[in-house]
């Protein structure tokens, strides 16, 4: 299962900007810090030293299991 980003462009071996990523879960930017913070979300990908990244195939895999969990409750 494969989740596109607007404009249909596809997120298989994509790096994703944490604005991205934030876009595709409808969340704000300091939500996904706080997840990390708890080690509740995929781990980051240093791009450089003040920019990170997120791998695309992780975060459609930590939605699935979001998913999951919801569906058991």
């Amino acid at each position: 299962k494969t989740i596109n980003l607007p404009g249909g462009k596809s997120l298989w071996k994509k790096i994703l900007t944490k604005k991205e990523v934030a876009e595709i879960l409808g969340v704000a930017l300091v939500s996904i810090w706080r997840w990390e913070r708890a080690g509740n979300f995929p781990a980051r990908v240093r791009l450089s030293p003040r920019r990170v990244g997120y791998r695309a195939v992780e975060i459609t895999a930590w939605i699935e299991s979001r998913q999951t969990g919801a569906d058991t409750k």
